[in-house]
């Protein structure tokens, strides 16, 4: 199966579907405006909330095809150097320590920078 989404047709095909979706979201949008303002203030129904996710969502996916379209499934290379990798025999917590202190607090978070060792911190300048 070839790449169908490098074709000007498929491009146009994506582009009008998210103008559709930011359409649907338009919609949806005046409806819930209408019925937050008809009635009085009131706790949002389980419907409600489900037409704002749906709202969410469209206008999301509606600008993300009306605006990208086709290079949507564009394939970038990643470099290499950019990748993390921790040493061999490094765990990961071992990982988290804070390069002036050497510790961490008690939620494994790097230590605050008022317990600095000035030793450490001579050979970092």
């Amino acid at each position: 199966m070839g790449k169908w989404h490098q074709s000007r047709v498929a491009d146009l095909a994506l582009r009008s579907a998210g103008l559709c979706s930011l359409t649907l979201g338009w919609f949806i949008g005046l409806g819930l405006y209408h019925d937050v303002h008809a009635h009085r203030l009131h706790q949002a129904s389980l419907g409600e909330l489900g037409r704002c996710a749906i709202l969410v969502v469209s206008v999301l996916a509606g600008n993300a095809l009306l605006l990208v379209g086709a290079r949507l499934w564009k394939q970038i290379e990643v470099p290499g150097r950019r990748s993390f990798r921790l040493p061999d025999g490094a765990s990961f917590d071992r990982s988290l320590r804070h390069p002036l202190t050497g510790g961490t607090n008690d939620n494994g978070l790097s230590a605050p920078a008022s317990r600095i060792n000035r030793r450490r911190l001579r050979q970092w300048a």
